[in-house]
């Protein structure tokens, strides 16, 4: 699967060192993800390289089973965007 947007303000993301808004204010209030497997890794900076969210699951959800599900509710405003790493799955990024 390809990243891609819903036409109401999520992004999915599957493939890591994407840029999806560099240089840009980013609203972010939810980041949802579902990883593949155990052990997957995420990491989502800003354009600074700030660490927005860092994380490594401890149990999958390939079906987006909501036992394996991981997420945080920043609802902050970022410089910019960046999925540095991502091992494995599905993050939904929820924007405002």
């Amino acid at each position: 699967m390809a990243n891609s947007g819903t036409g109401t303000n999520i992004w999915i993301l599957d493939t890591a060192a994407t840029i999806k808004a560099k240089g840009l204010m980013v609203g972010i209030k939810l980041l949802r993800f579902y990883p593949n497997a155990t052990d997957n890794d995420l990491k989502v900076t800003d354009s600074l390289g700030n660490i927005i969210w860092e994380i490594r699951a401890t149990v999958p959800s390939p079906n987006k089973e909501s036992v394996g599900v991981l997420e945080t509710e920043p609802y902050e405003i970022y410089n910019g965007f960046i999925l540095e790493t991502i091992d494995g799955g599905v993050l939904h990024v929820h924007s405002y």
